[in-house]
Order: C-alpha cells, then structure tokens, then sequence
C-alpha cells in the first residue's frame, strides 16, 4: 500500500477534502462556461438572457395563481359598455384599471397598444377607471372628460383622446382637457354639457368600488382572465403570457 493510500485511510477528511475541491472546481468551470454563453448571446445582439431568465419565472407564477375566487369575478368587469380594444370573444381578456394622471400607467399604456396591435383578433382589453384622487388631483377630471368623449360613440376619438391624456400627463387641468377634446373632433356643445353636469361620476364611482373589491390597490392594475396583476408591464412579459396562455 502506497504511503498516499496510507495518509487518506489515517486522515478520513482528506477525502472530503479532495472531494469537495473537485466539486468547487467543477462549478467554476461550469460557471465560467455559462457566462461564456450569455457574452456571446448579449454582443450577438439577442434578448438579454438574465432578463428572460427572470421574466420567465416572473410568468411562471403568473400563471400558477389561480383566479381570485374570495371576491366576485364579476366586479372585474362593469356589466355595461366600457372603452375596448379587440374581440370581444377572445380567449385571453385583459381588463386594466387605470389613472390617466399615474406615471406607471402612462409607461404601461404604450405597452398595451404595441401588444393590441399584434394580437388584435386573439386578446380583450378594456379599460376601467381607477383615479387616485387623494394624489392626483386631476386624476378624476380627466376620467369624466374621458367618459364625455366615449359617450359621443367614436371608438377612434376615445383612443386619441386615451393617448392624449398620457402623452400630455402633467397638464390636465379642465382648460387642456376641452383642448384635447376638440382636437380629437368630438361634438363640443354635448362634451360641455356631460362634463360640466359630472355625468359620468356614478360610472367612476362604482368602477372605484369594484376595482377594490377585487383587491386593486393602485394603478396600473390588470386583470388577466381573472388573475390579478399589479403594477406596469412591458411587452415582452406581454407576449410570453400571451404564448404560455395559448398552451392551455
């Protein structure tokens, strides 16, 4: 017997040792090969692997939540006519309560149409009223104006109006939402009347009530065939759980 063999059978934890080395090694190499792979893919111009990686768990739970069932699913969505995009018999049906005065909904806002845009015929999105009056104050007054303009029937001015009011966040008083609302061509005289006499308030009012009785909180907050979703999302989260969705 070799005087090695000898050492290791008088000092047992010279195996562990060994072991454990030959382990950590192996991980480095590993690890230095991975990384290796991510270099290549980043400066081949791919998708950033770390921020897929981390939006594919992001999905993943998504997807493993189940629809709020402790609340009623029908306070998701109003019952009457809200501002929609899309089919109405899509399979997936997202439904956004919104603050045209919160700046994480204005970030989100331009994700939504890119992603509308891509699956027109697929996805439902419909839009719910959610303004946070004690933080933004103008927040309500631009919902209402918002409501006059859908209330004249032109889908198209509605939209034009919607993305007015994100693009032009921080001047929302009632002097710059008449503006907008003549430079998207509605029927002034009927706009003054419904925004003058609040309308619409009772339609705000009970789109607050149902938004927290599904558990919203702030704004954005989506709702994605009943699974609840807080907060912006960009459009690659968008199109993978419009592809993982698509697989059920």
């Amino acid at each position: 017997m070799s005087f090695f063999n000898i050492q290791l059978i008088k000092k047992p934890w010279a195996i562990f040792g060994l072991l454990l080395s030959a382990l950590v090694v192996f991980g480095l190499v590993l690890f230095v090969v991975q990384v290796g792979k991510y270099a290549f893919q980043i400066n081949a111009g791919e998708t950033n692997p770390f921020e897929a990686d981390r939006l594919k768990v992001s999905v993943t739970s998504f997807l493993l939540q189940a629809p709020i069932y402790d609340v009623d699913q029908s306070r998701i969505l109003s019952g009457s006519q809200d501002p929609a995009l899309g089919s109405a018999n899509a399979k997936i049906q997202i439904v956004e309560f919104v603050d045209f005065e919160c700046p994480v909904s204005k970030s989100a806002a331009s994700e939504i149409r890119a992603f509308m845009m891509r699956h027109p015929e697929d996805v439902s999105f419909i839009v719910r009223d959610f303004p946070l009056e004690s933080i933004h104050e103008n927040a309500m007054n631009a919902a209402l104006a918002a409501r006059c303009v859908f209330e004249q029937g032109d889908d198209e001015k509605y939209w034009k109006f919607h993305d007015l009011l994100f693009k032009y966040q921080t001047s929302l008083n009632d002097v710059d939402l008449k503006s907008f609302a003549q430079a998207v061509g509605v029927e002034q005289s009927d706009y003054d009347r419904c925004f003058s006499s609040r309308a619409h308030e009772s339609t705000i009012q009970k789109s607050i009530e149902d938004g927290m009785a599904a558990g919203v909180r702030g704004t954005p907050t989506f709702f994605i065939n009943g699974r609840r979703v807080p907060g912006a999302m960009n459009l690659a989260t968008l199109e993978l759980i419009y592809n993982e969705m698509n697989k059920e």
